[in-house]
């Protein structure tokens, strides 16, 4: 072979390969999107912790994040044209699985309407309980309700199988409101509000404040124990707001 032939087989390669890069590069590999979204409950608070699981039949395993203390949650990197569902789950709570998602190119999608609603405690207990266990298995899962995650909301039910609460337990929600941190700090607060009015006349300093607190406290104390606990003993009433989620919407 001549060297004219040598020049004319490298040229062709040098060619061909150049080709190869040209094509290689004029079809980059397409912008993975990303899924975002916010954790609430039904009363709009939101759910820290909760475990937010990203399936797909073109995934081995699943994709697990945990919302933050916001109940705010972000997915990255996720191939487009790939049909995900977003599963959320959260202790005390019914699990949420959005419809199925699929992203396009570099697309930034946010999922709304992510509400988490009460698991239904009685509906899980053993059938051989009895009804104050069973109540009791429902107290519980009340004194997780809290409204934007921190004010506590223990007498709202919404279970529409609810089992009425005994005397006791009426007792034992009426104490555990008394004793959360938010009623004592609220206490506080409108004492410290007072204290700035100068009402009642308790005068000022340490001692006037502790006077103010204590009234404050007092006044909640008797309204809770009273209105929840001891009127519905006596009269055998139940002191919980029962949340149908239904009825007409006004419309403008």
């Amino acid at each position: 072979m001549s060297i004219k032939d040598c020049l004319c087989l490298l040229i062709l390669a040098v060619s061909v390969n150049s080709a190869v890069a040209a094509q290689q590069i004029s079809a980059p590999e397409p912008q993975t999107g990303t899924i975002i979204g916010t954790v609430t409950d039904v009363n709009d608070g939101t759910v820290p912790g909760a475990m937010v699981d990203l399936e797909s039949s073109s995934l081995p395993d699943p994709q697990r994040v945990e919302t933050n203390d916001n109940g705010f949650f972000q997915l990255d990197h996720l191939k487009p044209g790939i049909p995900y569902h977003v599963t959320i789950s959260a202790s005390g709570f019914a699990n949420w699985t959005s419809p199925e998602v699929t992203l396009r190119p570099g697309e930034y999608l946010e999922l709304t309407g992510i509400k988490l609603r009460i698991a239904a405690a009685v509906t899980t207990v053993n059938a051989v309980l009895s009804t104050e266990e069973m109540a009791r298995e429902q107290e519980r899962v009340e004194e997780k309700q809290r409204v934007l995650g921190f004010i506590p909301n223990f007498y709202v039910v919404y279970d529409r199988n609810a089992v009425p609460l005994t005397p006791k337990l009426k007792f034992r929600l009426a104490l555990k409101t008394l004793a959360d941190p938010i009623t004592i700090l609220g206490s506080a607060f409108i004492a410290g509000a007072d204290q700035a009015g100068s009402t009642p006349d308790y005068g000022q300093g340490a001692k006037g404040y502790g006077q103010r607190w204590g009234a404050n406290y007092a006044n909640g104390l008797t309204d809770i124990m009273i209105g929840g606990a001891i009127l519905p003993s006596i009269l055998h009433q139940d002191p919980r707001y029962f949340y149908q989620g239904t009825g007409t919407r006004s419309r403008a």
